[in-house]
């Protein structure tokens, strides 16, 4: 019974041992980072971001047709007074394929583009004329504004071209 006694002490030890799993020391870190799954009271985070659909960003460099095109109707509608008041969404511009634009012999772009605005009962029919300058980031303003309507092309050119005394 003697021999059985250091016996019955070693086994439950040697049980209890065998049950446990090892930990690992800190230098025995994983080489691949472990994965941690959400909790399930957290919020999952949106997948992609909403833009803003108010002021289509423009792109960069320097001033193009398609950069006056997009800087023109920005800069009428951040302006004020140009346009009636009310829904934007009543505000329908020319598509760009629409447009008339005219490098000048300055290096400006100007821009012609036909504009229906849905707010404005007495001249709902109307025009934008932008010529502009610079670059896309800074925008250099020769004239914007908005009028009536031109008929031919080349009035619209002719307008666009003209220098304007300040």
């Amino acid at each position: 019974m003697r021999k059985l006694l250091p016996m019955l002490v070693l086994l439950p030890a040697l049980a209890l041992a065998g049950c446990a799993s090892p930990q690992p020391a800190a230098s025995d870190a994983p080489s691949s980072p472990a994965v941690e799954s959400p909790s399930p009271t957290t919020e999952p985070a949106p997948a992609t971001p909403t833009p803003d659909t108010s002021a289509p960003p423009v792109a960069s460099g320097d001033i193009t047709p398609e950069i006056a095109y997009d800087l023109c109707k920005q800069q009428i509608a951040s302006a004020g007074g140009y346009l009636a008041e009310g829904d934007p969404a009543n505000v329908i511009y020319a598509p760009f394929e629409e447009t008339v634009s005219v490098v000048r012999d300055d290096g400006y772009v100007g821009i012609y583009i036909e504009v229906t605005d849905g707010n404005n009962a007495n001249q709902p029919e109307s025009a934008l004329e932008c010529v502009v300058g610079g670059t896309a980031e800074n925008p250099d303003w020769y004239t914007y504004g908005i009028g009536t309507r031109m008929d031919s092309r080349e009035e619209i050119e002719e307008s666009l071209r003209l220098v304007h005394s300040a």
